[in-house]
């Protein structure tokens, strides 16, 4: 599927493109009604602006919200496809088999899940767990979300080391400030990345239920992390968003290792930092080296951020 390059008609503006392309790839999949609505509603809005019966500001907020969407069903599609591609389906249905491991890939409506077992599996209750979470509210620019799942779905998926039975990767989206902590309480995952637009007045910018921005500054989450602590304490919290060291340095004490970001990251160096970072993650490599390692591969792109400092100097790792 031409998926990235949808991916970068929405970058560049052509949301109206990257609909038509994502209608046509989607034919013959379970996700094409879901397409069809998005369609519609994204010719609706057009309608109504071309009429000036919204406002500039709503325009600009209802096509975030589409982008948004459209974003999650993209994500969902390449994860089916990936599955698709790297594994031949068993007689069962239930599970497939890849490089003679035995894998089995959970989809639901909300998140989405790979289980990661051996011939003789690992007991549920000893593998790690990461959890994603990602939250767009309504008038942010819908951040690449899809290509760093991608990333590390096939970080796991290709791995060739016996410590790839050892994890499980979930997804949840559009996550809403309100249910951070129950969700986090529920999960009690091992490694949580939490992947966000960052403000360095705000704090980190989560949507409500409503859709609208919610910011979770420093403090408001040591207390949601210190409260988890509790009954569970991270191995390490990853706080993928711009400007996020102050939220980083506030939870560290309830999590071994945790890493945020000094300044503004580009997109590209964020997807590459992360796909390093599992890939030693999954090979059996401790955190602080999976970071050197995840420091290497940005420092590689020679790339610098807005305001002029070394991408490879905007990442921090506090360790507890």
């Amino acid at each position: 599927m031409k998926l990235d390059e949808i991916r970068s008609k929405i970058g560049n503006g052509h949301l109206n493109k990257a609909i038509s392309e994502a209608l046509k790839i989607s034919k013959g999949t379970d996700f094409h009604d879901a397409m069809l609505a998005l369609s519609g509603r994204f010719k609706s809005l057009d309608d109504e602006a071309l009429m000036g019966t919204l406002s500039n500001q709503e325009v600009t907020q209802q096509k975030a919200k589409i982008t948004s969407d459209l974003l999650r069903l993209i994500t969902k599609m390449e994860a089916e496809s990936i599955s698709e591609a790297t594994a031949t389906e068993s007689d069962s249905g239930s599970s497939i088999n890849v490089s003679g491991s035995n894998y089995t890939v959970i989809s639901g409506v909300t998140n989405s899940r790979i289980n990661i077992g051996s011939k003789t599996p690992v007991n549920q209750e000893d593998k790690k767990k990461i959890l994603f979470i990602y939250s767009t509210p309504d008038g942010k620019n819908a951040l690449n979300f899809g290509k760093e799942i991608k990333k590390i779905k096939e970080a796991l998926l290709t791995s060739e080391s016996k410590h790839r039975d050892n994890f499980l990767f979930e997804v949840e989206e559009a996550v809403e400030a309100e249910k951070l902590f129950r969700l986090l309480n529920q999960q009690k995952a091992d490694f949580v990345h939490i992947a966000i637009h960052g403000s360095k007045k705000k704090g980190l910018l989560f949507q409500n239920q409503h859709g609208q921005e919610y910011a979770i500054a420093a403090d408001e989450l040591s207390d949601t992390f210190e409260l988890l602590s509790l009954k569970h304490r991270p191995e390490c919290i990853i706080l993928n968003a711009c400007h996020s060291e102050k939220e980083a340095l506030a939870v560290s004490k309830f999590a071994n290792y945790t890493i945020g970001n000094k300044e503004a990251m580009p997109d590209e160096a964020a997807i590459a930092f992360t796909k390093a970072f599992y890939e030693m993650i999954f090979d059996g490599e401790d955190i602080e080296y999976a970071f050197k390692r995840a420091i290497l591969a940005i420092k590689h792109m020679k790339m610098t951020a807005e305001d002029g400092i070394e991408i490879h100097d905007i990442p921090v790792l506090f360790k507890q």
